[in-house]
């Protein structure tokens, strides 16, 4: 009986320091910091869709994953990445903010002003973003290049 004790705690000794191996290890993700804000388009909030920050990282760097805010019926949004609200990965980001409509499709709603913007640790990193209608029959990503028509020779 005494060795089936011995062997159970040892067995459970071994399991608990694996445990802690495994979840003390450093993370692979690029570091994050808390972001929330709100979208306005024309003076009024943006109340659907979602904003996406899309790090800008320097070549060679990992610059990380995107991070999502979902708008709320007020047009606030908080920011999450590697979890539902722990913020953007540090440094510089693309802003756009899309619309999901029902059948699937992607589509951004307009320009995001600013369009691009810095996400700083330890900081509270709190934007205000106006979105900039798209032009009528336009209604690609912001940083895409758009075809405008063929050039004018006088």
């Amino acid at each position: 009986m005494r060795k089936l004790y011995q062997f159970a705690l040892s067995f459970i000794s071994v399991v608990c320091l694996c445990g802690l191996l495994i979840g003390c290890g450093n993370s692979s993700n690029p570091e994050t910091a808390k972001v929330s804000g709100s979208v306005t388009m024309n003076g009024a909030p943006v109340t659907e869709g979602r904003v996406m920050f899309i790090p800008q990282g320097v070549k060679g760097d990992k610059a990380g994953k995107s991070g999502i805010g979902l708008l709320d019926k007020e047009g606030n949004f908080t920011m999450g990445t590697y979890s539902t609200k722990d913020g953007a990965v540090i440094g510089e980001h693309k802003v756009s903010v899309i619309s999901l409509p029902g059948n699937g499709e992607v589509k951004a709603i307009g320009v995001a002003d600013p369009e691009v913007v810095t996400v700083k640790a330890g900081e509270s990193n709190t934007f205000l973003i106006d979105i900039l209608p798209a032009k009528a029959g336009k209604g690609k990503a912001p940083g895409k290049q758009e075809d405008v028509g063929e050039d004018d020779e006088d």
